[in-house]
């Protein structure tokens, strides 16, 4: 069937209309998604996103010549709004289980528990050593929590060596409460737009992990709140591993910290995942006076943790005192 120029135009027009909102729409619920925003919302903006692309199809199947461009925009598109629309929820995501062995002298061997939680809208990790003895026992917590444009608050703690950290975040300044037995000490500090925090590092070298694997060099700040200072990172590709898993090296972008700053190195699987880990650990060892830094190796070990387990941890006042 042949079409007038009118056909066409009038086609085109509801075309672009159609292709435009679904995109935007389903970009509008990938977004959601991974900002980790209300459930109700993201189902609500799915409903608006299928209509979206049942309208779209509608267009596409009417008055149009079949061709082979054609055929692309269509699987194109609706792979992409597939996989917005079938993205894992936040929970299945990042929620995990890990072990890390000390490689440090003062702690060579001892082995610790993670558990990372995904609470939505905060991130929580708990790590905990296995020996609970007197004297050995290491235990950490961060919680994060986080908003459309990224943090507000940051709280990190270490029984073993009393330490106590809470930061709350203000565009581009952060105050910082610690408490120790010693007392309590505010500070303030001007921070870098887009800087980042505790386990966000992760989450963000995952997301620009395509960028690594063209051979980009990555920099990105990151916020030491028990220093008091931002240190600037860079991160590369540093090569293939068995099963497809994907090499990244981390080090201070700044020469005259290098010799102060462990590097780290991180390793992702073929679905871009982060798995492990070699470098500083969380926990501390040591005491209140005298804590002493930790370093060791790192191994997700499980994903997706049991319901009330994260019913517990999530509920947990975690970045208020």
């Amino acid at each position: 069937m042949q079409l007038n120029i009118f056909q066409v135009s009038s086609t085109l027009w509801r075309m672009r209309r159609g292709v435009v909102t679904s995109m935007v729409q389903s970009a509008v619920i990938f977004i959601a998604l991974r900002s980790r925003i209300l459930m109700v919302q993201c189902i609500a903006m799915m409903v608006i996103g299928l209509r979206a692309v049942r309208h779209w199809l509608k267009i596409a199947m009417v008055g149009w010549p079949s061709g082979s461009g054609m055929k692309c925009v269509t699987v194109c598109v609706l792979s992409w709004a597939g996989l917005a629309l079938t993205a894992p929820p936040p929970s299945e995501r990042t929620s995990a289980s890990a072990e890390a062995v000390i490689t440090s002298p003062v702690a060579r061997g001892q082995k610790i528990n993670i558990e990372f939680y995904d609470c939505g809208n905060k991130l929580v990790g708990i790590w905990r050593s296995m020996d609970r003895s007197e004297g050995r026992s290491l235990s950490a917590r961060e919680d994060l929590e986080l908003t459309e444009t990224g943090w507000s608050r940051y709280r990190l703690t270490r029984a073993n060596v009393d330490q106590d950290f809470l930061v709350i975040r203000r565009l581009t300044t952060v105050d910082i409460e610690s408490r120790s037995q010693k007392g309590v000490k505010h500070s303030s500090l001007k921070v870098p737009v887009g800087v980042l925090v505790g386990s966000q590092l992760a989450l963000y070298l995952e997301q620009h992990l395509s960028h690594l694997k063209l051979g980009r060099v990555l920099e990105f700040n990151y916020l030491v709140p028990d220093r008091e200072m931002v240190v600037a990172f860079r991160a590369k590709f540093s090569g293939w591993g068995a099963e497809g898993r994907a090499n990244v090296h981390m080090y201070a972008a700044s020469i005259l910290l290098r010799p102060f700053v462990p590097n780290t190195d991180l390793v992702f699987d073929a679905q871009g995942r982060f798995i492990a880990m070699n470098g500083r650990l969380l926990n501390q060892a040591g005491s209140s006076r005298k804590p002493e830094l930790l370093d060791g190796s790192l191994k997700i070990v499980q994903r997706g943790l049991p319901v009330h387990l994260l019913t517990l941890n999530c509920n947990k006042a975690g970045v208020n005192y």
